[in-house]
């Protein structure tokens, strides 16, 4: 039943700020990334995509969060 939850949920938490491999966060970026994934997912749902296609959107935003963080913290 959470399965549609799972990707989005993951994603609020790394474009929040929280590094994959583990360490120390700020809440303040969770609570900022959480409205701004909302917007996207309302976005596009609007758009009428199909799920998939949402989901591909989902995991291109977490892949670019991913990278940022791996390059913060290569600094």
């Amino acid at each position: 039943m959470g399965d549609a939850f799972l990707l989005p949920s993951i994603s609020v938490v790394v474009v929040g700020g929280t590094l994959i491999t583990g360490g120390k966060t700020h809440y303040l970026g969770i609570f900022g990334a959480a409205p701004l994934l909302t917007t996207l997912d309302i976005l596009l749902t609007g758009s009428h995509l199909a799920l998939s296609v949402r989901a591909i959107v989902y995991g291109v935003v977490l892949l670019i969060a991913v990278f940022a963080l791996h390059e913060k913290q290569n600094e």
